[in-house]
């Protein structure tokens, strides 16, 4: 075998994926996934390798949650306020959620030490188990009593802020399993930061400084040739209708296999069909200007809540929140705001939520997995030499997730490959040895 390691990357639209903004009103903004935890190393590394800024973010910020009964709580610009008021409403729970999160990421912290370590792993749950034994009560109970049983916490901090966070990060409920609803309170918690510019940089910046060669087509089909084990990748420039047929050894999917994918890949040729069982979750992502109605969540006050959560499920709206450009080098105060909603909201739900308002732009996402099914098993390995990243994101969507499960899909390339000169040297040695 040769050293060099060929490697093509294909793309049907921009870098990126569910990395993406759009323009409004002249300014950039957001779309998809927003915020990186301060605990996520990789992401963190990416961004100094690259040298990249953080958006600067204003030092007030007010947050409302909402449920069926009205607004139940507002926070206060000033930080020892918030905590007071969180404190009588919350009381000693305040204190287990965030050690039990704490925990949580101390014990995620060992994966980045096992991959240190060249250590890989076929499934999702025997990497997350040989991060922690943990980990994998987490994947087969749901967060409402996760939060509850194991971590002690009670009932009126679960409904205001899992669920919360829940609405505002995967657009579901406590009903979620207990491993994705830790991953999204860890999301609402300690230093969130974004890259100036767009999360989308890191991405493109990734591609852009490593030995890859792009193909901005997409993949329409992937066929198993049986007779030596190799794959032949056929795709289409969706501009000008140019087709492309190539061969390799080892074929990486980062894109849904569910039934209700949009833009499904063909796999031919293969002894099982190559699905995943599971569905996505449909989040509509609404971006205008306006100023919004605090009445329309029963909000008294002159000014309303930079971001209001709305934690009745059966109202159409999860969150709707101000948010400032990715390019924050002249912060100012912002009237835009990005509403996540069950479905595409109607001109006269905007109107209701909206005194004033100009129109909007609209995102219609599968965004992330639906985390009700308890006990999925996921596989980075499709069939021998197919291997697919989007396996950890049913543990939990998240930038850094899919990061880990890259890695994890290299690493396990990589003691392929490695079994594979082993074997050729030994068959080369038993050669000599009969001569």
């Amino acid at each position: 075998m040769g050293d060099t390691v060929k490697i093509d990357v294909y793309e049907a639209d921009k870098i990126g994926g569910r990395l993406a903004t759009r323009d409004y009103k002249g300014g950039t903004y957001e779309v998809g996934g927003c915020v990186i935890h301060s605990r996520n190393k990789y992401m963190s590394y990416f961004r100094d390798k690259f040298e990249l800024e953080e958006t600067k973010e204003r030092s007030e910020y007010a947050i409302g949650i909402y449920d069926q009964n009205g607004i139940e709580f507002i926070s206060s610009e000033w930080k020892l306020v918030t905590f007071a008021k969180m404190l009588l409403r919350y009381g000693y729970s305040l204190f287990k959620l965030d050690s039990f999160i704490e925990t949580m990421l101390d014990e995620f912290d060992r994966i980045y030490e096992l991959q240190l370590q060249g250590k890989s792993f076929e499934t999702v749950e025997d990497l997350l188990g040989s991060a922690s034994a943990n980990f994998l009560k987490y994947l087969n109970i749901d967060s409402e009593d996760g939060f509850s049983k194991i971590a002690g916490i009670n009932e009126v901090t679960i409904n205001d802020l899992v669920r919360g966070s829940l609405r505002v990060n995967y657009g579901q409920t406590t009903n979620v399993h207990l491993f994705v609803g830790s991953v999204s309170v860890a999301g609402m918690t300690g230093k969130l930061w974004s890259i100036e510019g767009g999360n989308k940089k890191i991405p493109e910046l990734l591609i852009k400084n490593n030995s890859v060669n792009f193909i901005h087509n997409k993949v329409i089909r992937i066929i198993f040739n049986d007779e030596n084990e190799t794959y032949t990748v056929e795709s289409i420039n969706q501009k000008n209708g140019d087709e492309l047929s190539n061969t390799y050894k080892f074929v990486v999917l980062a894109h849904p296999i569910t039934d209700d994918c949009k833009d499904p890949i063909e796999f031919i040729n293969f002894p099982n069909p190559i699905k995943v069982k599971g569905k996505y979750h449909r989040t509509v992502s609404t971006i205008l200007a306006g100023n919004l109605n605090g009445s329309y969540f029963g909000i008294k006050e002159k000014k309303v809540p930079d971001l209001v959560i709305n934690n009745d499920v059966s109202k159409v709206i999860n969150s709707v929140g101000r948010i400032n450009p990715v390019s924050t080098s002249k912060l100012s105060e912002s009237n835009v705001w990005k509403i996540f909603s069950k479905r595409p909201l109607t001109e006269t739900e905007l109107d209701d939520l909206f005194s004033e308002r100009s129109p909007c732009s609209v995102v219609d996402w599968l965004a992330y997995p639906q985390y009700t099914d308890l006990g999925v098993s996921s596989k980075f390995i499709l069939h021998p030499g197919l291997y697919y990243i989007n396996a950890i994101e049913w543990a939990a969507s998240a930038m850094e997730m899919s990061v880990i499960g890259a890695k994890n899909v290299a690493l396990l390339i990589s003691k392929e490959l490695s079994i594979q000169v082993e074997n050729e040297k030994n068959f080369m040695k038993n050669e000599r040895n009969e001569l």
